[in-house]
């Protein structure tokens, strides 16, 4: 997925030529989440048994994906403004 994604930024591929696949897969999205929905249905006692763990698995991996994120996002942020910092010197010198 990230492969496709800097392809498509670095214009090694053209957006015409998965615009179409694209397309199918999101407008049939629902196909792939209702798999994903009778799977759990259907192993509903097992989670019924785990269910307080479950919960606090999620919420411990969704603030350590969000601090991650953050702390990634304020480097880029960081190093972007220092470059840019950089520039400005040096156009004005």
């Amino acid at each position: 997925m990230s492969n496709r994604f800097f392809a498509l930024h670095f214009d090694w591929l053209e957006m015409e030529k998965v615009a179409d696949v694209g397309i199918f897969l999101t407008n049939d999205m629902a196909i792939f989440f209702v798999l994903a929905g009778v799977g759990l249905m259907s192993h509903l006692d097992i989670l019924a048994s785990i269910w307080g763990r479950l919960l606090i698995i999620i919420f411990i991996s969704l603030i350590t994906v969000l601090t991650l994120v953050g702390i990634i996002v304020q480097k880029i942020k960081n190093k972007a403004e220092k470059s840019a910092s950089v520039k400005e010197v040096e156009e004005n010198a």
